[in-house]
């Protein structure tokens, strides 16, 4: 072995073990924060490094049985929006002020509360009294992240109209929040009445604050009924809580585990519903997603193998779809739009993977090719009727030359190739570039990929068993 290659291992082994130190002194620091201040001591379970720069992960000291909570969270521990009033005279004084200035337009949510918790826990000095400090919980989390906002515009360029499009909507979406939260600071500093300064709120801090709270929060209702404080909007995150400790678990699409707030004990826990062994890493499942929600929500994508995230599909624009029949007059549509909403096929018009396209799509398919060549002298509700009843259609009608099944395969096969092209151009462009993030989104155009494969030949091979009188009974 060259003395270079000997080298550089080493020099990696020396990273290697700084980062664990590391990790492991901020471990210790949080761990006596848990117990000090919440009186909580995970004693069968450790977090440690998960290496190749994914991050901390929670393993378990000891084998953990089938119904077994992995982890079981005091609610002290809990950190919602309520909680976040009684720990910060901050959000305290501010909730108070909006309260006094009773305007519609000034409020909070519960996003920006928590994200401003963090944040101003985040600017206090490391000296800052430990028990009433939350810097041992702010030092265990991520500095930053993968979440397209974190993302440069070389990044950015990569991504699919559609998938720029949905994340210009998130940066419009947080932007719009700091700007609020600003403006509310601003007003605080500029009266009298204000107990606690705080200077504005950086895009930098409020993305960081914004994306733990959004990747790390959990959902319970345990507190539902109970009244916001003036000063506030409701919105749907408001039974959002930060849970130190469990938030340290990742996620994994095939984690067998069920989340739950225990009356009883007054505990949120994290049940295994199967065996988990000495020395695993123990994960979180947060919810039935499929790829794209996780990279725009989260800003990752789990690694498809050995097993497929069976959530994954790829969603069909409607009016895309229409181009690709050639069915482009605005009234056509907007009519056939009205019959498949009847129907509620809008809803769920998809590649599926492993399935090829749902039954809405062929349905939707079947109508505009029938559209496209009037070929069985029907209206679009005409035709739908027959369908759902599963009566008989005529695809071949005497004087035509083409079945109603054959103008919807050519014509879905050449829709199929045109997305299976755009993604592997897509794919190419994201090889250019050598980071984390392209690695997500490759990924993620590698799993479109794999489906828009899966459809074509289904489209090839199978539509054809797949007529009108077979395929479109559900």
């Amino acid at each position: 072995m060259s003395k270079g290659r000997t080298s550089r291992r080493r020099k990696k082994r020396a990273e290697r073990n700084k980062v664990e130190a590391e990790v492991e002194k901020k471990n210790i620091l949080f761990q006596k924060w848990l117990k000090e201040k919440f009186a909580y001591k995970p004693t069968s379970l450790r977090i440690a490094s998960c290496g190749d720069g994914g991050g901390n992960g929670v393993f378990a000291r000891k084998a953990i049985p089938s119904g077994d909570p992995i982890v079981s969270i005091p609610r002290r521990l809990m950190i919602g929006v309520h909680e976040v009033t009684v720990h910060s005279a901050l959000i305290a004084s501010i909730l108070a002020y909006l309260r006094k200035l009773d305007d519609e337009d000034l409020f909070l949510t519960t996003v920006q509360i928590l994200a401003l918790f963090l944040i101003e826990e985040r600017r206090k000095p490391l000296e800052h009294g430990a028990s009433t400090s939350f810097r041992p919980y702010i030092s265990m989390l991520p500095h930053t992240f993968t979440h397209l906002l974190y993302w440069n515009d070389e990044e950015l360029g990569c991504l699919s109209p559609h998938l720029s499009h949905k994340a210009a909507n998130i940066r419009n979406k947080v932007t719009h929040q700091l700007d609020h939260l600003n403006l509310i600071l601003l007003n605080m500093r500029r009266s009298t009445s204000s107990m606690t300064p705080f200077d504005d709120v950086t895009w930098k801090e409020y993305i960081w604050a914004w994306c733990c709270v959004n990747t790390r929060c959990v959902f319970s209702d345990h507190q539902a009924s109970r009244k916001l404080r003036g000063g506030m909007r409701k919105t749907t995150e408001d039974n959002y809580y930060l849970i130190p400790f469990l938030d340290m678990l990742n996620h994994h699409p095939q984690a067998d585990v069920q989340a739950k707030y225990d009356a009883k004990s007054q505990h949120f826990q994290l049940i295994t519903l199967s065996m988990c062994h000495k020395y695993d890493q123990l994960y979180i499942k947060y919810g039935e997603h499929g790829s794209l929600d996780l990279l725009l929500e989260y800003g990752f994508v789990p690694t498809p193998d050995p097993i497929s995230n069976l959530n994954d599909c790829i969603e069909v624009d409607f009016n895309q779809l229409c181009a690709a029949f050639k069915v482009d007059d605005p009234s056509t549509k907007c009519l056939l739009f009205e019959v498949i909403m009847e129907r509620r096929l809008h809803e769920d018009l998809s590649f599926i993977i492993h399935t090829g396209p749902s039954w809405s799509l062929i349905v939707c398919c079947i109508l505009l090719a029938n559209l496209q060549h009037n070929l069985l002298k029907k209206t679009s509700r005409q035709l739908l009727a027959l369908i759902c009843s599963g009566k008989t259609i005529d695809q071949k009608p005497p004087q035509t030359g083409s079945s109603i099944t054959h103008v919807m395969k050519g014509n879905l096969l050449e829709f199929v190739m045109k997305k299976l092209m755009e993604t592997r151009r897509l794919l190419v462009k994201c090889g250019e570039h050598d980071s984390v993030q392209m690695t997500f989104l490759a990924r993620y155009y590698e799993i479109i990929a794999l489906i828009l494969d899966q459809s074509r030949a289904f489209v090839t091979d199978e539509c054809s068993q797949f007529a009108a009188v077979t395929l479109l009974n559900k």
